[in-house]
């Protein structure tokens, strides 16, 4: 037997359109659509399960699309749409960490790494946050150096930019 996973292309938002991959109990990815290897990050799936890939929409990427409409709005500042992480036991603990940034605040990798009780692995914190393929959900973008500047982000420094400035002004 196989699972269905549903696959979305073409998410609007202000930064730009978004892809979605989610089975029927939570998502999997949620990404900017030119997100470098994003498309090869997608067929990864089928080696750990048998899938049916389907393109279209479910309740999952219907539920996401409407909290990305409101937080773009300012009128939502934590996501409930169920997400699946799909990495290392490391990278799970790093995107957990992730989701306890509050909304509007930001911290450095070194913070991040102390948080999960790894004080000397900040560069591999950073490493976890680039895997992260479920953007803004998982507010990885929130992370910056330690010097102040904003460092990377897989989606381009100029959305993480404009995401940090959004969740200031709200």
């Amino acid at each position: 037997m196989s699972t269905i996973f549903y696959l979305s292309k073409d998410i609007k938002t202000p930064l730009g359109s978004m892809t979605a991959l989610a089975c029927d109990k939570a998502l999997h990815v949620l990404d900017f659509h030119n997100r470098k290897n994003i498309e090869a990050r997608l067929p990864s799936f089928s080696n750990r399960e048998k899938i049916t890939l389907k393109e279209g929409s479910n309740s999952i990427i219907e539920s996401i699309k409407k909290e990305l409409k409101n937080y773009f709005a300012g009128n939502l500042k934590n996501f409930t749409t169920p997400i699946q992480f799909d990495g290392t036991t490391f990278q799970r603990c790093v995107w957990q960490a992730l989701l306890e940034i509050p909304f509007g605040e930001v911290r450095n990798y070194s913070e991040q790494a102390h948080r999960i009780k790894k004080p000397q692995a900040f560069r591999a914190v950073a490493n976890a946050n680039g895997k992260n393929f479920l953007s803004i959900i998982v507010p990885c973008h929130r992370v910056i150096n330690k010097n102040g500047n904003l460092g990377g982000y897989g989606g381009g420094i100029e959305r993480k930019a404009w995401l940090l400035n959004h969740e200031k002004n709200y």
